[in-house]
């Protein structure tokens, strides 16, 4: 989990015994007050999404293993429903 003054950012790893897409690690942002209709995920790209540090604003870097290579990812907003 990451934080700045406008938005929580949480990094979810369901449980399981498979490594398939929808095992693998997302980040998800909500607002601090609980407002806001509730988590949003930052990508909706495929693969891993690890390691998130909050910047400013809504603001998020992360790791991201979509492509198979490690990219470092920012994204000034939610991506919204995937």
């Amino acid at each position: 989990m990451t934080a700045s003054d406008d938005a929580v950012t949480v990094t979810t790893l369901p449980p399981a015994t498979t490594w398939a897409n929808d095992t693998l690690p997302k980040l998800f942002q909500v607002s601090p007050d609980g407002k806001g209709g509730g988590a949003q995920r930052m990508s909706c790209n495929r693969g891993d999404q690890v390691f998130g540090a909050a910047d400013e604003g809504n603001r998020v870097l992360w790791l991201d293993g979509t492509t198979g290579w490690t990219n470092l990812v920012k994204r000034d907003r939610p991506a919204g429903r995937c």
